[in-house]
C-alpha cells in the first residue's frame, strides 16, 4: 500500500522530463515509456483528454523507473526480462466399456470434440460433410473408441510468457491512478475506457499467473533467482 501511494506523493519528482526532448507524439495506436523517453500515441482514435491521460500514464511509469517503487529486471538495456516457453499438452484416455464412451459423449467437452474429430478422419467422414456428432453415429463411434482402447490427444502448442510481478504491479498501480485522476484531464472516451478495463483484467490474470511461476521456480518479484 505504501509503495503504491509513492506515485502520487512524488508526483513532481520527474517533472523536468516533460519537455520536447523527452516527450514524443506519434500517430501510433499505443503509448510507451522507455529509457527516459515518453512516446504518446495521438491519432484520430483518441480525444485530447485521452492523450492527456496517456501522457500522465507514461509519466507515472517514469516515476516508477526513477524511484524504483516496483523495481523489475531489465535486459539489453531497456527490455523487460521475460521467459517464453512453448509446451505441448497431451492427454491419454482409456476406454473399456460403452458406458465410459457414453459418459464422454454426454460431457460434450473439448476432449470429446478432439476424439470425435479423430474418428471422422479415420472413417473419412469429413469428405461426406460430416463434422458433428449425431445419434445415428453412436454405435460405430463407440465401436471405434473401444477398438482403440487408449486414445492420446495432442493439443496444439501453447506459448507461455513470464514477466516479473513487479512489472505487473507497476502497470496496475498506474492504471489505478489514471482512473482515479482521469476527470482532471477531461475524462475518458468510451474507446479509451474500454481499453483500460481490458488491460486491467489482463494484468490481474498475469499477476496471479506470474506470482505462481515465481513461487514454483524460485524467482523474486523483480524477476531474479533467489
Amino acid at each position: 500500500k505504501y509503495r503504491y501511494r509513492k506515485y502520487i506523493t512524488n508526483l513532481t519528482h520527474e517533472i523536468n522530463i516533460l519537455n520536447n526532448e523527452n516527450v514524443k507524439f506519434t500517430k501510433a495506436e499505443f503509448s510507451s515509456y522507455s529509457n527516459g523517453v515518453i512516446t504518446i500515441g495521438a491519432n484520430d482514435k483518441y480525444t485530447k483528454p485521452d492523450v492527456a491521460i496517456s501522457l500522465f500514464h507514461e509519466y507515472l511509469h517514469r516515476i516508477n523507473d526513477a524511484l524504483k517503487i516496483f523495481e523489475y529486471r531489465l535486459v539489453n538495456g531497456n527490455e523487460i526480462f521475460s521467459i517464453s516457453k512453448k509446451y505441448t499438452k497431451e492427454n491419454t484416455f482409456h476406454f473399456s466399456s460403452a458406458e465410459q464412451v457414453d459418459a464422454l459423449i454426454n460431457r460434450g467437452q473439448s476432449d470429446f470434440d478432439d476424439i470425435f474429430d479423430e474418428y471422422c478422419i479415420a472413417r473419412n467422414l469429413f469428405s461426406l460433410n460430416v463434422s458433428e456428432y449425431s445419434p445415428d453415429l453412436h454405435d460405430d463411434f463407440v465401436k471405434y473408441v473401444l477398438e482403440k482402447a487408449d486414445i492420446t490427444i495432442i493439443y496444439p502448442s501453447i506459448e507461455y510468457e513470464y514477466k516479473p510481478t513487479n512489472y505487473v504491479r507497476d502497470e496496475l498501480s498506474v492504471y489505478h491512478w489514471c482512473i482515479e485522476y482521469g476527470t482532471m484531464f477531461g475524462g475518458f472516451s468510451k474507446t479509451k475506457q474500454d481499453e483500460y478495463f481490458k488491460f486491467i483484467e489482463k494484468y490481474k490474470r498475469d499477476l496471479l499467473k506470474f506470482r505462481q511461476y515465481e513461487k514454483d521456480n524460485n524467482y523474486n518479484e523483480a524477476g531474479y533467482n533467489n
